[in-house]
């Protein structure tokens, strides 16, 4: 889960994001999102349920069952995010404004975006994008097609195809993957 092969990221349901580094043991090297002397939460009110990391390695992201989205600066390794977004986040849903959705997070991927900081999420509801390039991420909701015209369905996992557009998405119990055209 990360450009470096002796390094690990997880989501954890103590609500943070662990880094772990096999040269050094068993134990996580750094945690994200916990204050340091108590180990309360800063950013996700409920288990993590995704971690992704860009391509070069710079930028984490994290998903949670709360509804939020959270970017982090891998060079800071802070206790802070740089960004995020969540069900108070308002969206744009295909030209009008729409709420961001209010289920947990399934999946949120970034590694292979077509833009470097922009991530897919799915969530119970549908699929969306974020930007996290500017001050304040934006989010849309993904105007996904599938091959066959079909309305996209609730995907358990999702995976850019590297700089391209196509998003690659399995939902639930089914044996085929999606190729989805995402319209950045």
């Amino acid at each position: 889960l990360t450009s470096c092969p002796c390094t690990a990221h997880a989501g954890s349901r103590d609500f943070s994001v662990k880094l772990w580094d096999i040269r050094s043991g068993p134990t996580a090297v750094a945690t994200m999102g916990v204050q340091a002397n108590d180990f309360a939460s800063t950013t996700h009110a409920e288990m993590v349920t995704c971690v992704d990391v860009s391509a070069d390695g710079s930028m984490v992201l994290s998903g949670s069952l709360d509804q939020s989205l959270a970017a982090w600066d891998m060079r800071t390794l802070g206790t802070r995010p740089l960004a995020t977004a969540g069900p108070s986040s308002v969206c744009n849903h295909h030209g009008s404004q729409a709420q961001w959705s209010n289920h947990g997070i399934l999946k949120a991927c970034l590694d292979g975006s077509p833009l470097d900081k922009l991530a897919a999420v799915a969530t119970v509801q549908g699929l969306y994008t974020v930007d996290f390039s500017g001050a304040v991420p934006l989010i849309t909701a993904a105007n996904a097609v599938q091959a066959d015209g079909a309305t996209p369905k609730q995907y358990n996992d999702i995976k850019w195809a590297s700089k391209t557009g196509r998003l690659y998405a399995s939902a639930g119990d089914c044996v085929a993957i999606d190729v989805l055209e995402i319209q950045a």
